[in-house]
This record gives structure tokens, C-alpha cells and sequence, in this order.
């Protein structure tokens, strides 16, 4: 018995040894796993944060491309053979980068150019928080684009200050004016044909009826021109385009031959331009569908973040079944309820905000931030709505304004002589098929920039449609009373816009690194 109860306390003597023991093995474990949950989090959001960075990087380059891409024929700004026109010397040295912000970070950029073989080499830096609260994350980018001077050249080929199609010539007419007293007072692009198909519809430099104050014109088209209809023409007699190039010549009919449209019998009838140039064929911009669909915030892969106010969008919004196919339900951008979508660069609010597509529907402002995308159709009903920022928003379906007199614009009266594109821009980026755009109501108004694919069109089906702000698509169909009002100058894009290839004269595709 002696020697049984000394064992019991022997076996006492070391239950607080093994506690211990056993306390700081579970202790051990237990930090072991918040450390390493922790550095899961901090690798996300640094993961994340860097991603925002080559965004932001891409956007310098854009810029850089959009500061090439303008030129002006009064003042000659802009000389895309400047080498001092991307902030370093004549000799390429004593550089002092340009810097772009934006909510979430900056963009450095700066240009060099070698005269000798007349090819830029453009460096663009994105900064973005360490969200550790290290250093600052960059990304580093370069491209170089070759460019072909042409000083006779009047205007300068860039697509996002041009109505642009992108569609070669085919059977048939890539752009289509076929409605009544259609008036185009825009600079307009077209790689096809172009065809008036029904009366009283002009490329007016002076802009008839409530258009502003008129701009220079430069038209140029790569297939020909074809006056099917009475009282339609290029220019109008006493106030010429200031110039034009078509490749393909002037005809009746799309089945015939064109002829050169400033011989007598065009000047006299339908064809009014103070300088003809050659046609020269340029590149259009490409969008990065697949890339935007796997980084856009808020996107597919990218959730919104919930934040107080407005009930959050769900994920299913931007994508219903994980794959990138445009088939998500048809989403409505002003509905009759308020929504917010809001991300930040480590998915917290703690974080810096990316980007954001949030509605009021009492003040019927669209505030929008970053690149955006929704991998179904997206629709706008007849509302005055207003947007607020600068954004890109990928439209995985179609784009349709579907109601009577709906309007975007970026003021409230859908003022076109004070916007200012370059701090309130809104583009949408579609990759629908057929129509991949429709304005289908009377009286619809649009200030923004507009991109589809060069198999898909651009249709104002509605009467008395307004639109003022670049449109780059395969095709064009304009109705009734349709108004193109002047472009204002764009010399910065926001995130995400598809990227220009083209400078002053003939250039080449970039060739990007980094």
C-alpha cells in the first residue's frame, strides 16, 4: 500500500511538467497556423495589389500612345517625330517622366525616340500601397512603335478621335446611312464602303441644326463612296470638308464601279473637300476580352466588397457560370433600385479602391472606376441617367439602350460643349455578335466612347438619336434624324480602353515587354 500511494505521488509530479509540455506544443500549433493564415492573406493582397500595378502600368502606356495619336493641324502639337514630346531631350536624356493618377495609384511614363530608325520606346511604371507597408509595388512596362512621317499628312489617324470602322470591304455597305436628314460632324474613319441609301444626309463640316461650333473634318474611306439616294453628300457646296482620302472612288450603287471623286462631275454634285489625300490604311485598336475577364475589378474574379449602403451586387451579376461566354442574364445598368459595387486593392475596405459601378436611382447617377466586366448583355432603360468617373466597362453580350429618350451622359443636361473626356470618360467595350450595340428608342442620347468587334455593328435603329464621343466597330447603321456632334480632343483613356496602335502617319503594331 506504502508503495502505492508513493507511485500516485510520483505520477502528481509530473502531470505539471506534461501540462506544460503539452500546453506549449498546442500554443506552437496554434501560432503556427494564424502565421500561416496571415501570410496567405498578405500574399493575396500583395498578389492582388501587384495586379493593379501592371493595370496601372498598361494605362501609362496608353496614355503615352494617346499623347503620339493626337495631332493638330493648327498649332502642329503633338508631332509624333518630336522626340521631346514624351518628356526626355532631343538626345533621349535628362528625362522627366509624366505621371498619371489614378484612384489607387500612378502611372510614370516617358518616351524615347530614335530618329534614326524612327521608333519609340515607351516606358510606363504603375505604382501601387504595399498593403504589407513595405515599399510602394510596381510593375514595369515597354513598348516600341515604329512611325512612318508623313508632315503632308492634315490629321492624324487615331482611332479614339475618329468614328472609326474597321470593316474591310465586302458584298455589301459597311457603313450604312440609312435614314432621313442624318448629319455626321465628326472626323470618321471607314475601311469599307460607305453608302447614303436614303435623302437629305450629309458629312457636314458645319454642323446643321443644334450641332456645336464646327471642327475640321477629315474623312477617309478604303472602299468607296455610294450616293444612292437624292440630296446626299460629302460636304456641302461653299463649306468643304478640310480633307478626304478614298481609295475606291465615287459610284451610284454599290454594284458599280467607282469613279475618282474630284473629277468634275462628284465636285459639282456630291463630293465637297478642300484636300484630297491618299488613303492609307491603319490598325485599329484590339480588346483583351480573355485578360479583362480574368483581372477586372469588380469582374468575375473579383468580387465586390461589402461596404455600408446600398445592398452589393451579387457575383453571379458579372458571371453565372464561371466561364467566360457571354451568357450571364441580361443586367440592367439603371435599374429602379439602388445597387454598389465597390473592390479594393486586398479585397478589405482597409485597402485602396480600384473600382467601382454603383446606381441612384434618386439622383440617376452612375458612378463607375477602373475596368469593369459583365459577361452577359447589358441593357439602359428610358432614363436621364448621369456618370460620374472614368471607366471601361466590358460587355461580354450586347449593349442596348432599350427605352424612348434614355440618356448617359457625363453632366445632367447631356451638355456636349462642356464635357470633358478626359476626367469623365465612360467606354464600353462589347464583344456581342450582329448588333453588338443598338440604340433602339426616339430620342436617345450618349457622351462616351463606344467599341465592338470589326464583325459586329453599331446600330442607331431609333429616330433623333444624339451621340458625341469616339465609336470604333466593324459596321455603322444610322435611321432618322441620327446627329454625330463633334468629338472633343482625348489625350488620356481610362483603364482598360482597348489599345491604339496608331501615330501620326503609318504606324507599326506596338511591341510591348516588361
Amino acid at each position: 500500500m506504502r508503495r502505492f500511494l508513493q507511485g500516485l505521488r510520483s505520477e502528481r509530479g509530473l502531470a505539471l511538467p506534461l501540462a506544460l509540455i503539452v500546453m506549449s506544443a498546442t500554443g506552437a500549433m496554434v501560432i503556427g497556423v494564424v502565421e500561416f493564415s496571415s501570410s496567405s492573406g498578405r500574399t493575396a493582397n500583395v498578389a492582388q495589389s501587384r495586379m493593379s500595378a501592371e493595370a496601372l502600368a498598361e494605362a501609362g502606356l496608353a496614355n503615352a500612345l494617346a499623347v503620339l495619336n493626337y495631332w493638330d493641324d493648327a498649332t502642329e502639337v503633338n508631332n509624333a517625330a518630336d522626340p521631346t514630346l514624351l518628356g526626355c531631350d532631343a538626345n533621349g536624356a535628362n528625362c522627366v517622366p509624366i505621371v498619371s493618377t489614378y484612384t489607387g495609384g500612378t502611372a510614370t511614363w516617358k518616351g524615347v525616340l530614335n530618329t534614326s530608325t524612327s521608333t519609340w520606346t515607351i516606358t510606363s511604371v504603375g505604382a501601387v500601397n504595399n498593403p504589407t507597408g513595405g515599399p510602394a509595388l510596381k510593375k514595369t512596362l515597354t513598348g516600341s512603335v515604329n512611325v512612318t512621317w508623313n508632315n503632308t499628312q492634315p490629321a492624324n489617324a487615331a482611332a479614339w478621335n475618329y468614328v472609326y470602322s474597321t470593316r474591310t470591304p465586302a458584298a455589301g455597305c459597311e457603313v450604312s446611312i440609312d435614314g432621313n436628314n442624318v448629319i455626321i460632324d465628326v472626323p470618321f474613319y471607314i475601311a469599307g464602303d460607305l453608302c447614303f441609301t436614303n435623302n437629305n444626309s450629309v458629312i457636314d463640316e458645319a454642323g446643321v441644326g443644334n450641332v456645336p461650333a464646327p471642327q475640321p473634318i477629315d474623312l477617309r474611306v478604303g472602299g468607296k463612296i455610294v450616293f444612292a439616294a437624292n440630296h446626299t453628300s460629302v460636304g456641302v457646296s461653299g463649306d468643304n470638308l478640310t480633307s478626304a482620302a478614298v481609295a475606291g472612288g465615287c459610284s451610284s450603287a454599290i454594284g458599280t464601279a467607282g469613279t475618282a471623286c474630284n473629277t468634275s462631275t462628284w465636285n459639282t454634285t456630291r463630293y465637297f473637300v478642300d484636300t484630297t489625300n491618299t488613303f492609307q490604311a491603319v490598325e485599329a485598336p484590339t480588346a483583351d476580352f480573355a485578360g479583362f475577364y480574368t483581372s477586372a475589378s469588380p469582374g468575375p474574379n473579383h468580387d465586390c466588397v461589402t461596404a455600408t449602403g446600398p445592398a452589393n451586387l451579387a457575383a453571379t451579376i458579372f458571371d453565372s457560370d464561371t466561364t467566360q461566354n457571354g451568357t450571364t442574364p441580361s443586367f440592367n445598368l439603371t435599374p429602379a433600385t439602388a445597387y454598389q459595387c465597390k473592390t479594393y486593392s486586398n479585397d478589405a475596405t482597409s485597402g485602396t479602391q480600384i473600382g467601382e459601378l454603383s446606381w441612384n436611382p434618386t439622383t440617376n447617377i452612375l458612378t463607375i472606376r477602373g475596368v469593369i466586366y459583365l459577361d452577359g448583355n447589358v441593357t439602359m432603360g428610358d432614363l436621364n441617367a448621369t456618370y460620374q468617373g472614368s471607366a471601361s466597362i466590358y460587355v461580354g453580350g450586347t449593349f442596348t439602350f432599350s427605352g424612348n429618350g434614355a440618356t448617359l451622359c457625363a453632366n445632367p443636361t447631356c451638355d456636349f460643349n462642356t464635357w470633358n473626356p478626359n476626367s469623365e470618360m465612360l467606354i464600353m467595350v462589347v464583344n456581342g455578335s450582329g448588333n453588338a450595340i443598338t440604340f433602339g428608342g426616339n430620342n436617345d442620347n450618349f457622351q462616351g466612347g463606344l467599341f465592338c468587334n470589326s464583325t459586329s455593328t453599331i446600330a442607331m435603329t431609333g429616330n433623333t438619336g444624339t451621340i458625341q464621343g469616339p465609336m470604333i466597330c466593324g459596321g455603322f447603321s444610322f435611321s432618322n434624324n441620327v446627329v454625330l456632334k463633334p468629338l472633343p480632343s482625348i489625350t488620356s483613356l481610362p483603364l482598360g480602353a482597348p489599345l491604339n496602335p496608331n501615330v501620326h502617319a503609318v504606324p507599326s503594331t506596338p511591341v510591348y515587354g516588361g
